[in-house]
């Protein structure tokens, strides 16, 4: 298959997400081969809880995943956590512009990904048993 741009048009729909607010921004990446993220575009759903998003990339050979999450994810991230995702095959490619039957985005997703990534502040000093400054210390924190 030729190198052709494509576009691909990815419906959305959260009108059935109890207490839906359209306050988290959202991201749809276009995922090949090696979980390689080809192309992403990122989105806000209006207040009825619906989107569509168009993401253009150029058709690699095979079928291609498409993954929704949330803005804050980098591409590493939106591949390999808990995603909403479809394959979208070959056969679909062919095409220069696909439309993808909506995606319902359901509480389960929406309130996960509200909860998604929490910046926090942690203050302190890392300090010696004799209560002296660790020269150089580091500190990291994951959940």
């Amino acid at each position: 298959m030729p190198d052709v741009q494509r576009t691909l048009v990815v419906s959305l729909d959260a009108s059935g997400v109890t207490d839906f607010k359209p306050e988290r921004g959202l991201k749809v990446a276009i995922v090949g081969d090696r979980n390689r993220v080809i192309s992403s575009e990122k989105f806000t759903l209006d207040e009825r809880g619906h989107a569509e998003v168009r993401v253009s990339f150029t058709a690699p050979p095979g079928n291609v995943r498409v993954l929704v999450g949330p803005d804050d994810a980098d591409d590493e991230e939106i591949v390999g956590l808990q995603t909403l995702g479809v394959t979208v095959s070959t056969e679909l490619l062919r095409d220069e512009v696909i439309k993808l039957p909506p995606l319902r985005i359901t509480d389960f997703y929406w309130h996960h990904w509200l909860r998604w990534c929490r910046w926090y502040t942690i203050r302190g000093r890392v300090v010696c048993p004799d209560g002296s400054p660790v020269p150089g210390a580091k500190v990291c924190a994951f959940d």
